[in-house]
């Protein structure tokens, strides 16, 4: 319950500090006067923005503040300041708080139902929020989100992965060209530097067979070839060993050197005597090594680089083949995502329905009560076709969202033998009125601790209406405290403390005032109600007889 209440340097008003007592709180004054400004001010209280320019000239902050009680009568202290450079500072029993902790921290103590309020009941898209608030679907509404934002951060997964695979499919192109080209020549690895070789023997096969058999006959063909000379030294050694043993290494050395020479020879002669000239040969190696030296050219200047690139190639190729069954896993588990929203969207579609037809019920009830007998309230819950849908039935698609598969539109009919239409098309202003507070309290209870405020909820009522109104907002106020923004002598008498909400200038300043009303000044502000503004005779008689009607 809010206690106490303080305003400072808001707007018109200066300084106020009232203390509001429990059950029916009325504020009643002329239009103008400030009521709203002081609807403003809760509301930022509560952790609402304000408009700009809400600072009162010629001071730098503006602050509200509350003190709210509960049932065990402990305290809770809001505080706010507005500055005239637009920050805003917030605290909670003096610890500095954000604007998310005041706002959720007032939800727990305050509850507004102002214009707002109003405009939420013409939007058809908000009567989805009504029903389900009435349905208690607070965890259910929270899974479904949840859907929602699994499913969006799948799709962006998959939209990144399809185009980093339709990125590497274009170069894949590429790719498995280059790949084939390179294949397709099948190269190895040094054989550039093989080809070379060979075609240099081929084209100095002369140069080969001459110098090769003089280099075998001076190794070991000759009478005075070196394997020859090395056979006399050899010979001599042995005869020395016979003498000098410690020579048999070096005589060994000498037979080795034989045999190497002899092991020369032959390598030369199968090299260079027995090689034969074949003018295809040539050709066909002159034209592999072009075909090679193209491959090397086109693709990194060597033949190495080459085949370093058809290695990368063939990477990226599995690379693009990883990111593919990547891709199917997503889909598949976007699959089953999708199944489980689906299924618990016709599970919270099912309990919105069976919800709807007692909020049916409890309204058209409290119709009744506020002077509509005949009225008739219908919720409608459909479907909403979408080619593009991810709900599926009977062959068709329907929208499926973070609110899940329903779209509620609240109809209405205040009178017999019209068919009910949507709320925006029919209702006026008075009905509207008390279709809202018919709403109201059909929605789960607010708790006792929590503070009601109704803001022009008379709007467009009048007469033996604004009387069951006002009996429904004293009805509501029981066990807790409902404060009331009205116009109408029929609901402000029947209010537990009368508050007057006024406008004066002084001093060139205009400044909106509070007081409150007891007794003969409650009388004559009731009177003020009744006739337009004047305290006649008869308007003060009729305020008695309002007043002894619900004892003032």
């Amino acid at each position: 319950m809010l206690t106490r209440l303080t305003i400072k340097n808001f707007a018109l008003i200066r300084d106020l500090d009232i203390e509001l007592k429990p059950g029916f709180v009325a504020f009643t004054g002329e239009t103008g006067a400030g009521k709203s400004l002081l609807v403003a001010a809760i509301a930022f209280l509560a952790g609402s923005k304000a408009l700009p320019g809400v600072v009162r000239n010629g001071a730098q902050t503006a602050v509200v503040e509350g003190e709210f009680q509960n049932h065990n009568r402990k305290k809770t202290f809001i505080h706010r300041e507005l500055h005239s450079d637009g920050r805003i500072r917030s605290f909670i029993d003096d610890h500095p708080v954000s604007n998310r902790e005041v706002t959720a921290a007032a939800a727990q103590l305050l509850d507004i139902t102002s214009q707002r309020a109003f405009s939420r009941l013409l939007d058809a898209n908000q009567h989805l929020e009504f029903l389900d608030a009435f349905a208690k679907l607070n965890l259910q509404r929270q899974r479904l989100a949840q859907f929602a934002v699994d499913y969006t951060t799948l799709q962006r997964r998959m939209s990144k992965l399809e185009r980093q695979i339709a990125d590497q499919i274009s170069r894949c192109e590429l790719a498995v060209f280059q790949m084939r080209e390179i294949d397709a020549a099948a190269p190895a690895e040094g054989e550039d530097r093989e080809l070379l070789a060979e075609i240099q023997r081929l084209e100095h096969i002369e140069e080969l067979h001459n110098d090769g058999a003089a280099a075998v006959g001076l190794l070991l063909t000759d009478d005075t070839s070196a394997a020859a000379r090395l056979a006399e030294a050899e010979k001599i050694l042995i005869r020395l060993t016979r003498h000098d043993p410690a020579l048999q290494e070096i005589t060994a050395e000498v037979s080795a050197a034989r045999s190497a020479l002899k092991e020369a020879a032959r390598i030369i002669e199968e090299r260079c005597l027995h090689i034969e000239f074949s003018p295809q040969r040539l050709e066909a190696l002159r034209s592999r090594q072009a075909q090679i030296a193209g491959l090397a050219r086109k693709y990194g200047g060597s033949l190495t680089a080459a085949l370093e690139l058809r290695d990368r190639l063939r990477a990226e190729l599995t690379g693009s083949e990883a990111l593919q069954a990547e891709l199917v896993d997503l889909k598949a588990e976007r699959s089953r995502l999708v199944t489980k929203w689906q299924n618990f969207a016709k599970e919270v579609s099912n309990l919105r329905r069976s919800a709807a037809v007692e909020l049916e019920r409890l309204v058209t009830s409290a119709l009744t009560g506020l002077g509509v007998p005949e009225g008739r309230f219908i919720i409608d819950l459909r479907l909403v076709e979408d080619s593009d849908g991810l709900f599926a039935s009977e062959g068709k698609r329907y929208l499926l969202d973070e609110r899940g598969i329903d779209k509620v539109l609240f109809l209405f009919s205040a009178n017999p033998g019209v068919e009910p239409k949507p709320v925006a098309e029919v209702a006026s202003g008075g009905e509207l009125s008390r279709l809202l507070l018919a709403l109201k309290e059909a929605l789960p209870a607010i708790g006792d601790d929590v503070t009601v405020l109704f803001d022009e909820i008379d709007t467009g009522i009048s007469g033996r209406i604004a009387h069951l109104v006002g009996e429904k907002l004293r009805s509501l106020s029981s066990g807790r405290q409902l404060l009331a923004i009205t116009h109408l002598p029929q609901i402000a008498a029947l209010a537990d403390q009368h508050w007057r909400v006024s406008k004066a200038s002084f001093e060139h300043n205009t400044a909106t005032y509070i007081e409150e009303l007891e007794g003969d000044a409650r009388l004559a502000e009731i009177a003020v109600l009744l006739s337009d503004g004047k305290v006649t005779k008869e308007a003060l008689e009729q305020a008695r007889l309002l007043s002894g009607k619900y004892k003032v």
